[in-house]
């Protein structure tokens, strides 16, 4: 299954907190916007619900689409090993 499937069917919700930060980084410095919306991590991390997690990603690789880099967007992402996402339990 690609990594595009697992996102967007929810199976990988976000990175985790270290990675997510990573990505928003890269996403910041490939596109060179300052307005992408910020990843659910320190205090959004708890009192977020995975489906909010994962919106924000699907919202993010939108941005990297927009911006004719979503290929590239998934390359990132799909780098990022298994233990390093949150992954859905349902």
């Amino acid at each position: 299954m690609s990594i595009k499937t697992k996102i967007s069917s929810g199976e990988y919700v976000c990175p985790k907190p270290v990675k997510w930060d990573l990505f928003y980084k890269w996403l910041k410095l490939n596109t060179g916007r300052n307005d992408i919306p910020t990843p659910l991590i320190l205090s959004g991390w708890w009192p977020s619900t995975n489906f909010d997690k994962n919106e924000r990603l699907i919202e993010q690789i939108q941005i990297a689409s927009d911006h004719g880099i979503e290929d590239k967007a998934y390359d990132f992402l799909s780098k990022i090993p298994d233990g390093e996402w949150l992954i859905s339990s349902d």
